[in-house]
């Protein structure tokens, strides 16, 4: 994988370290990746790390095992990620109570899409059914 020779150049001739909880995909370097994250989760039914994880498995990067033991990992799609939203909270000007309606809203309006596929094609499957 193309990052994972990246980290391993920075540690070689830089000195940088992994962070403790060094995962595949991990996003160390954005504030609000786990709010993003668990908002898409919460309102598309599934996560965006889903996306990339499915790329690289068609790419031969990772075994579809290795992706779904990744995607179990994904603490933020599981756990409120207080500290995120809060910056998310705070750069959009908006409550955690303004957020919760439009995450129902746009789960609902997911919902009903999913639906309309599946009426037109029955063998139709979640983006990510890894």
């Amino acid at each position: 994988m193309m990052k994972e020779a990246l980290k391993r150049t920075l540690e070689e001739h830089t000195g940088w370290q992994r962070p403790k909880d060094d995962i595949i995909l991990g996003h160390y370097d954005c504030a609000i990746h786990d709010a993003s994250a668990y908002l898409c989760h919460h309102s598309l039914g599934f996560s965006l790390l889903a996306l990339e994880l499915s790329t690289a498995v068609r790419m031969g990067e990772m075994t579809l095992d290795q992706a779904q033991t990744r995607l179990q990992e994904e603490r933020c799609t599981q756990e409120y990620p207080g500290a995120s939203m809060e910056v998310l909270q705070e750069r959009l000007g908006i409550t955690a109570a303004e957020i919760e309606p439009i995450i129902r809203e746009a789960h609902e309006r997911h919902e009903r899409l999913r639906m309309e596929q599946r009426k037109e094609n029955p063998v139709a499957r979640s983006p990510l059914n890894i």
